[in-house]
Order: C-alpha cells, then sequence, then structure tokens
C-alpha cells in the first residue's frame, strides 16, 4: 500500500494511503416537486462539495497522523489533500478552472467582487463560453478572502496557468507554501490566449503547496478576466500537453465530519501492533 499527501498548511505530509478503494461522493441538492396536476418538476443545485470516506489499515505508526490531524495536533486550519485521480487531468476545483460556472448561480465566487461575464473568442480548444471578469479592489498587494490551496506532494511538480487578460496591474498571483508553513516569493501567472493552444505557464517543485488568488500591484484601476484555469501534477520531468481546455475536477479545503473511529484487530506486541481507522472529511472551504 503507498502513501497519500495531505495535512494543514502548518505541516503537509505523506500518510499511509486509504485502502483501494475510496467513498467519494458529490453531495449537491435536489427535490423532486409533484404537483396536484400530476406533473412533476425538480429543484437542484449545480454545485457540490465532495465528501471522501476513508479508512486505514496499518501500524499505529502509520495510522496516528490521521488523528492526531482531526484532534489539531497540527492546528486547527482546514485539511488539504492531493488526490492522485486529479492529477493529470485538472487539479483546479470546478468554479476556478471553469468560471462561468458562477454565473449559474450556485457555484461560489472566487473574488471579494461580483464578476460580470461576456462570450468567450471563439475556439476550437473546449473554453467555457462564458468568460468571467473582476473589478480588482483589493490593495495593493494585498491578499483577498478568496484563496485556492493546491498542495503539491514531494517530488512532483505542479503546472498551472490561466487563460484569459488583465487590465491596470490586476493579476492572477501564486504564493509558493514552503515545507514549514511560511510562504516563498510571490509570481504573477502570464495570461494565456483563450484561442491558443498553450494551459499553463509556471510550475512549482520543492514546496508543499501552491495559493492562487487574485488582486493588483498598485492602486490603480484593474480588472482580472478569466476563461479558465489548469493545474496539472507530474513526476520524471513530464510536462502537459498542449490543448483543450480541463474542466476542473479539484476541490477545497477539508473538514473532519467526525472523529476518528478505530478498530484493534492484532493483541500489542513489539512489532505487532495493527488497528484499522475510518473518518470523513468534507469538502467545506468555497462555503465558509
Amino acid at each position: 500500500m503507498g502513501l497519500m499527501y495531505m495535512g494543514t498548511l502548518e505541516k503537509m505530509q505523506m500518510v499511509r494511503c486509504a485502502l483501494s478503494e475510496w467513498d467519494v461522493g458529490n453531495t449537491g441538492y435536489a427535490e423532486v416537486l409533484n404537483y396536484v396536476n400530476g406533473g412533476a418538476d425538480v429543484v437542484s443545485s449545480f454545485a457540490s462539495s465532495r465528501t471522501f470516506d476513508l479508512s486505514w489499515s496499518g501500524t499505529p505508526n502509520e495510522i496516528n497522523p490521521i488523528k492526531h490531524y482531526q484532534q489539531g495536533y497540527y492546528g486547527n486550519g482546514l485539511i488539504y489533500l492531493s488526490d492522485p485521480m486529479t492529477w493529470h487531468y485538472n487539479v483546479i476545483p470546478p468554479n476556478w478552472a471553469s468560471p462561468r460556472l458562477i454565473e449559474v448561480g450556485d457555484w461560489k465566487n472566487i473574488y471579494d467582487t461580483t464578476p460580470t461575464f461576456a462570450n468567450t473568442a471563439s475556439n476550437v480548444y473546449n473554453q467555457p463560453k462564458r468568460t468571467a471578469t473582476w473589478n480588482i479592489t483589493t490593495a495593493a498587494g494585498g491578499v483577498p478572502t478568496k484563496v485556492l490551496t493546491i498542495p503539491i506532494p514531494p517530488s512532483q511538480t505542479l503546472y498551472v496557468g490561466f487563460s484569459g487578460a488583465v487590465t491596470g496591474t490586476g493579476v492572477v498571483r501564486t504564493r509558493p507554501v514552503n515545507s514549514d508553513g511560511s510562504y516563498g516569493a510571490t509570481i504573477d501567472l502570464t495570461p494565456l490566449s483563450a484561442t491558443g493552444a498553450t494551459r499553463t505557464s509556471w510550475s512549482f517543485t520543492g514546496y508543499s503547496a501552491v495559493q492562487i488568488y487574485l488582486t493588483r500591484t498598485s492602486s490603480a484601476t484593474s480588472t482580472v478576466s478569466v476563461t479558465s484555469m489548469l493545474g496539472q501534477i507530474w513526476s520524471g520531468g513530464v510536462t502537459p500537453t498542449p490543448g483543450p481546455h480541463i474542466p476542473g475536477e479539484g476541490f477545497t479545503g477539508l473538514k473532519f465530519a467526525s472523529a476518528v473511529h478505530e478498530t484493534y484487530y492484532q493483541a500489542a506486541g513489539v512489532g505487532r501492533e495493527r488497528k484499522g481507522a475510518s473518518v470523513a472529511l468534507v469538502e467545506a472551504e468555497s462555503w465558509l
């Protein structure tokens, strides 16, 4: 059984991988309305949060870190998890990867002001049909309330980019997170054309995570327009292939939905201690 990467911004670490089958739910809202005339309708959300029902089996040293996160040993921050199923697709959450989702009314905004929307230029790259534009009101170099955090497992490289445009001094900014929780120097992403094939413009290696947010570098009137974002994680020098936009498969910070349930299934003894553990983690950050 392998390892997976998870933790708070205070401490990310490799932990024993959950058992081979993860139960991952996309939890939205849906209700069937039955009319007195015999008709029916459905009221439902487009947006949904993700729920991970995880189980582990191993030695106490392998399992205990999960419990330590739930108990707050590594701070009371959100839990970030790197899901290998998303690495080679798009680790960006749906509403960040395709901000046009915000226009349907369910998906949460990714900046502090309400965006406007316009048609995306005609293209052959599966770009969202609508592009979102925000008036940037953050103080020069400031960090808004909406920040996306993407964990980067050790020895892996995160490639990121966005298709869109900026005016004034507006930027899509990245802020690397070091292994001790401190921040590295920020890097502003170069806007890519929505009608071109290139999807990423920067890469990060050797950090525990990278944060992405919209801001401006001065008090000048500024906007940021985002058609799409892409993030992929690769190893061994592999780089993303230019091509069509890939809708987001990622998710934001998680919270424990319960205490960790443990099962002791072998008598204690030197080298013989074994236990199982299970817990549910629910995506909460986007809705905070």
